[in-house]
C-alpha cells in the first residue's frame, strides 16, 4: 500500500545490509534515552495498562481475554435479543462508528479523531492482544510486546512521536540478542556458537537473510512499490516455511531449525511446516535483524493512543463493556445494536461503521455479507498463547530483550514449555522498581482455546511456570525464593494464522472487502499477519477509505 509502513525500510538504511547479519547493527537515532517514568494521567479503569496493587502480585484467574459474555450473547444470537426485547430504536447519531477497541479500533479512532467517532469495545480494558500492566514503576506487557523498528521519517515513527513515546523506545539488533542453549546464554547465534565445527551453515542462513531483506523482501501487505512482485509473492505464500528451507537449503543445522520452529510458533502461532514462507520470511528477515520495544509492550502504544482521542474527543465516546450484537447496513446508513456496560440493550445511527472485530465474529454481528466472503472468513483459523509474568523481589540486569530457548534437539510441544522469554524490564533499562521476566507459550495447533477455558486451566499453567523457574533463575543467579509473584494472561485467538495459500488465492481482499460504502474492515487477520505493522495497515486503510467516502 503506497506510503505504508514496511518492517523492511529502516533496515535497508544500515550496515548490517553490507553483508551478513552477524554484523553489528549501527545504533543511529535509535539509541535514545529513556524520558523518564511513565506517568499516569487520565481514567485508569479501561486503560491498556493497568496498575497494580502490591497485593496483586499473583494472578487468581487469567486476565487478558475474557469470553464469556460474548459467548452468552453471540453464540445464541436470537435468543439474546429476543429475551431484551429487540434491537430498540436508535438513540444517537454520530458519523462513524467504530467496533472493537483492540490496537486495530484505536488506531482506526485516532487517525479519524477529527470525526469524533464513538468507539465501542466489548472488554472493560481497550488494547484487545495489546495489554499490560504496572507494578510500582515498571511496565510489563501482557500480550504483543514489540514492533519492527520504525522507518525514519515514516507513517510509524511520526505516530510514535505524535504520542510522545518515540524517545521511550530501544532497538534490539541481533547482536544483542543471545541465545539460551540448554542453560547457558550464548552469542552470536548465527555465528554458529552452538555449533563452532559446523559455524558456515549458520553463517549462511544469515546472509541469505539479510540479501533477501535487501533485495526481495515480501512486503505483506502487498504493495506497488515492494521489490517482489504480486506473482512472486503469490509463489513464496503458497510454499510451507519448511518446504522452502528444504529446497534452499538441503543441509539445514538441527539448531537452526528448531530456532526457526520456535520462532514460528511465537510470532505466527503455527509451525513452519503450516506457516507460508512469504508470511515467515516478512517476519524473519527483520526480526533477526532488529526489533524496537517500548516500556509496557504496545500496551504503551495502546494507551497513549487511547488518551491521546479521549483528549480529542471525549471520554463519552470510548466505550468498553459494550458488547456489539449487530450491525445492519442499508441505503443511508448503519445500525449498530449492543450491550451497554449496565447491561442494558441499545442502538446507534452511523453513517459508516469501521469493524476491527477478529472475522470469525464478524458473519455472528455483521448483516448483508455475501456468502463468498463468510466462507472465507470462516476459513482463517486462530492461535492462542498465554504470558506468565514472573515478578522477583529483586532488580536483574536484563541481558537483552527477547530471549529463544534452545535445547539443541527437535522442538515439540511438550518439551518446549516456554520456549521465548522476555525480559520485561529491559526497554526501560532496568530503572522501575521491579524486574520482570515474561514466559510465552504458543499453542500451534487447533483446539487450545477449549483447553483455555478449562477451570483448572489457570492452576495448571501456573505449576508449569513454577516447574520451568528453577533453572532459568538459576542461570540469572536467583531461585524461587525471589519469586514475588506469578500472574498468567490467555489470549484465545489471538494470532490469526499465516497458513500457505492465504494470499495466494486472494484471501485478503475478500475478507476486508468493504460492504458497499456503509461497513469497513480493518485488523491484524486481514492479512493474517498478526502484528502491529499489520494493523496499522489496514486502519490507515480503511481510515483513508472512510474519509473518501464521506467526501
Amino acid at each position: 500500500m503506497s506510503g505504508s509502513f514496511s518492517r523492511r525500510e529502516f533496515l535497508q538504511t544500515s550496515a548490517v545490509l553490507a553483508g551478513a547479519m552477524v554484523l553489528p547493527l549501527p545504533r543511529g537515532p535509535l539509541s535514545l534515552t529513556l524520558r523518564g517514568e511513565t506517568l499516569f494521567d487520565g481514567r485508569d479503569d479501561d486503560s491498556p495498562l493497568a496498575r497494580l496493587k502490591p497485593t496483586e502480585l499473583s494472578t487468581k484467574e487469567f486476565t487478558g481475554d475474557m469470553p464469556k459474555r460474548f459467548h452468552d450473547l453471540l453464540w445464541n444470537k436470537a435468543a439474546a435479543l429476543k429475551e431484551r426485547g429487540g434491537i430498540p430504536t436508535p438513540s444517537e447519531t454520530t458519523e462513524v462508528a467504530i467496533v472493537g477497541g483492540g490496537i486495530s479500533g484505536l488506531l482506526g479512532a485516532y487517525q479519524l479523531r477529527h470525526l469524533k467517532p464513538i468507539l465501542l469495545e466489548g472488554n472493560s480494558r481497550f488494547g484487545g492482544n495489546s495489554k499490560g500492566e504496572r507494578i510500582g514503576t515498571t511496565d510489563f506487557s501482557t500480550g504483543a510486546a514489540y514492533i519492527g523498528p520504525p522507518e525514519p521519517g515514516g507513517p510509524i515513527e511520526k505516530l510514535l512521536k505524535d504520542l510522545d513515546l518515540f524517545e521511550s523506545g530501544r532497538f534490539e539488533d541481533a547482536t544483542e540478542s543471545p541465545i539460551d542453549f540448554k542453560g547457558a546464554l550464548k552469542h552470536p547465534f548465527w555465528n554458529g556458537v552452538t555449533d563452532p565445527s559446523r559455524a558456515r551453515e549458520f553463517t549462511e542462513v544469515a546472509e541469505t537473510l539479510a540479501w533477501i531483506l535487501k533485495n526481495e523482501y515480501p512486503d505483506i501487505p502487498a504493495r506497488p512499490s515492494s521489490n517482489v512482485s504480486r506473482e512472486r509473492l503469490n509463489a513464496l505464500d503458497s510454499l510451507s516455511f519448511a518446504d522452502w528451507l528444504k529446497a534452499k537449503f538441503p543441509r539445514l543445522h538441527p539448531h537452526i531449525e528448531e530456532f526457526f520452529e520456535i520462532y514460528c510458533w511465537s510470532s505466527l502461532g503455527g509451525t513452519i511446516h503450516e506457516v507460508s514462507a512469504a508470511q515467515m520470511l516478512y517476519f524473519v528477515c527483520s526480526d533477526v535483524a532488529g526489533t524496537y520495544v517500548l516500556p509496557g509492550g504496545n500496551a504503551a502504544i495502546a494507551r497513549a493512543l487511547l488518551e491521546k482521542t479521549r483528549a480529542s474527543i471525549g471520554s463519552d465516546r470510548l466505550r468498553s463493556d459494550s458488547v456489539i450484537i449487530d450491525i445492519k447496513p442499508d441505503d443511508t446508513g448503519v445500525t449498530i445494536a449492543y450491550e451497554d456496560a449496565q447491561k442494558n440493550l441499545r442502538s446507534l445511527r452511523a453513517k459508516i461503521c469501521l469493524v476491527t472485530l477478529p472475522k470469525f465474529v464478524v458473519p455472528y454481528v455483521v448483516e448483508g455479507l455475501p456468502q463468498e466472503q463468510i466462507s472465507e472468513m470462516k476459513r482463517l483459523r486462530y492461535r492462542a498463547y498465554i504470558v506468565a509474568n514472573v515478578i522477583l523481589d529483586q532488580k536483574v540486569a536484563s541481558p537483552c530483550f527477547e530471549l529463544f530457548r534452545l535445547q539443541g534437539k527437535p522442538a515439540t510441544v511438550a518439551s518446549h514449555a516456554f520456549p521465548d522469554l522476555c525480559f520485561g524490564s529491559w526497554a526501560a533499562r532496568d530503572r522501575g522498581s521491579h524486574s520482570v521476566l515474561s514466559l510465552f507459550k504458543t499453542f500451534p495447533f487447533d483446539g487450545a482455546r477449549g483447553q483455555l477455558l478449562s477451570p483448572a486451566a489457570h492452576e495448571t499453567f501456573r505449576e508449569l511456570t513454577q516447574k520451568e523457574l528453577p533453572s532459568l533463575l538459576e542461570s540469572l543467579g536467583l531461585n524461587l525464593k525471589n519469586v514475588a509473584g506469578i500472574r498468567l494472561s490467555r489470549f484465545g485467538h489471538a494470532l490469526p494464522l499465516a497458513e500457505k495459500g492465504f494470499i495466494a488465492r486472494g484471501a485478503p481482499e475478500l475478507i476486508s472487502k468493504p460492504l458497499g460504502s456503509r461497513v469497513f474492515f480493518a485488523n491484524q487477520d486481514n492479512w493474517a499477519s498478526p502484528c502491529f505493522e499489520s494493523c496499522f495497515a489496514s486502519a490507515q486503510k480503511a481510515a483513508a477509505d472512510i474519509a473518501a467516502a464521506l467526501a
